[in-house]
């Protein structure tokens, strides 16, 4: 019972509830599909600083080596099953997908990963600061306004 204990608690520590990642995903699709310019700020609903860019074929273990920490947006049988095995090793393990993540501070806010036909990230550099977060968009490719 300890052992179920400590594994739920330490499963709760590092739960991202994502809340807003349905409203967020619907709004950067549709400001995607205007082809326009736009401040990636205006679109959230949420407090956050930073914003990480995952590509295609990048580990789990690289992603949580780049943020600093470990996360999950499974439920807790899902995080035993996917996260914790070698199921969850590769998230992205295909061309057509690529996420973002948002932090602020040492919190990790939202998650979500796009398919590349809706919302291609490859452009971006890797991590982006929010005042630095205005995108032109070509073809579903978004591109950092400023950026060489």
């Amino acid at each position: 019972m300890l052992s179920f204990i400590y594994s739920y608690y330490t499963y709760s520590k590092i739960k991202v509830t994502n809340h807003f990642a349905d409203s967020f995903s619907q709004d950067l699709i549709s400001a995607v599909s205007q082809n326009e310019e736009f401040d990636l700020a205006q679109l959230t609903e949420f407090e956050w600083d930073k914003m990480y860019v995952f590509y295609p074929y990048i580990s789990r273990e690289e992603m949580e080596r780049r943020i600093g920490r470990e996360w999950t947006t499974y439920s807790y049988i899902g995080y035993y099953v996917f996260q914790k095995t070698s199921l969850g090793d590769h998230p992205l393990n295909d061309d057509s997908v690529n996420k973002i993540v948002f932090t602020n501070g040492n919190k990790i806010v939202l998650d979500v990963t796009f398919y590349r036909d809706q919302v291609d990230l490859t452009q971006l550099k890797p991590l982006i600061n929010r005042e630095e977060a205005k995108f032109l968009v070509q073809d579903s490719v978004l591109k950092q306004m400023g950026a060489d």
